[in-house]
């Protein structure tokens, strides 16, 4: 991934658009913007757009499906990038976690002491993780050590 932007605002006018031609109230007043929960970019250009949602059980409400509906239009008519529903309940909490960590991470300025380095050189990519005696470790933390490593 190249860029990660939350609550992403969606252009007021082109979302009064779609209401007027949906016949669907515009969320709040015709004054509120809406938003897309993630618009990711990704490093080879493409675009996708998620709206993440507790579980399918919002589905079961008409208001909610209809303010769905103008986000995906929005983005798959107007602005022609995809856009997916994520679920909650659905997740993989441990790939979640590990992607929030990452991102934490990422940025030279977070990096306070060593363990904090080693999540930095992993989010960048300057380690690898390898296995050894059956748990996962960096490369960098078999150098901090002193222990042996593949290469």
């Amino acid at each position: 991934m190249e860029d990660i932007r939350e609550q992403y605002p969606l252009d007021l006018e082109t979302t009064l658009e779609i209401c007027d031609d949906y016949n669907v109230k515009h969320p709040r007043n015709r004054h509120t913007y809406m938003t897309s929960d993630f618009y990711v970019t990704y490093k080879d250009g493409k675009e996708k757009v998620f709206s993440v949602k507790p579980s399918r059980n919002v589905l079961k409400k008409k208001r909610a499906k209809e303010k769905l509906a103008v986000e995906k239009v929005y983005w798959e008519k107007f602005r022609h990038v995809p856009f997916e529903i994520v679920y909650k309940d659905e997740m993989n909490i441990v790939l979640a976690e590990n992607i929030r960590m990452v991102c934490m991470f990422y940025d030279l300025s977070s990096v306070f002491d060593e363990m904090s380095m080693l999540k930095h050189y992993i989010a960048t990519k300057k380690s690898k993780l390898i296995w050894n005696q059956n748990r996962l470790i960096s490369s960098i933390y078999l150098r901090f050590t002193g222990m042996y490593y593949p290469k």
